[in-house]
């Protein structure tokens, strides 16, 4: 359930990682393969009426969200068993195995020089080859290898940086937001020359 304001997303790749937790197994078997690529390899978020075409909403809630809640929980609460988004085929079974390409190849250029899009199509496409509980351990593998990188802690480190230069006392907040996006777009490429 969501209220039509809510985002939803996987921001871990902008931080030079990838959604743990299973989190790129999940969600091509709840939202479709497409949605995840975008999603995961991307980081950014997209709205709930998008979430709730995709799958990823069950409910669009217009008004107070709390009632809507409890009325729903106490539809389900007697489905059992609970179906599991694990467990879920028919999305990741109809999946063209180009699409993969054909994503990287859209995006070649924004992903050029940066690890953690390819790691999080990489671990997507897993979800599609391999049983969920594989994919999960090819999820962490992929997880650890971005971790211990240099440009996932450089990614963390400019990622935490720049909002605190955000807060920069005595500055004038449109000084301070200004240098904010002078720096962010010329990150990549700094980034990209330093894991050469």
């Amino acid at each position: 359930m969501a209220l039509p304001s809510a985002k939803l997303g996987t921001p871990e790749v902008k931080l030079g990682l990838l959604p743990g937790a299973g989190g790129t197994q999940r969600l091509p078997r709840v939202a479709g393969v497409r949605k995840a690529l975008e999603m995961c390899a991307t980081g950014n978020p997209i709205g709930a009426k998008d979430g709730f075409d995709c799958g990823l909403i069950d409910r669009l809630i217009e008004d107070d969200l709390i009632p809507h809640a409890v009325g729903y929980a106490e539809e389900v609460r007697d489905i059992r068993p609970l179906p599991k988004s694990s467990e879920r085929e028919y999305k990741i079974n109809e999946c063209d195995p180009s699409v993969f390409e054909n994503f990287r190849k859209e995006n070649a250029r924004k992903f050029r020089g940066f690890e953690a899009p390819d790691a999080n199509i990489r671990a997507v496409e897993f979800a599609c080859k391999k049983p969920y509980a594989e994919g999960v351990i090819e999820e962490r593998k992929l997880f650890m290898e971005l971790m211990s990188g240099v440009q996932s802690r450089a990614q963390q480190y400019f990622f935490f940086a720049e909002r605190k230069a955000a807060k920069i006392e005595n500055l004038p907040k449109a000084r301070s937001r200004a240098r904010s996006r002078k720096l962010a777009s010329s990150a990549p490429a700094r980034w990209a020359a330093a894991s050469r």
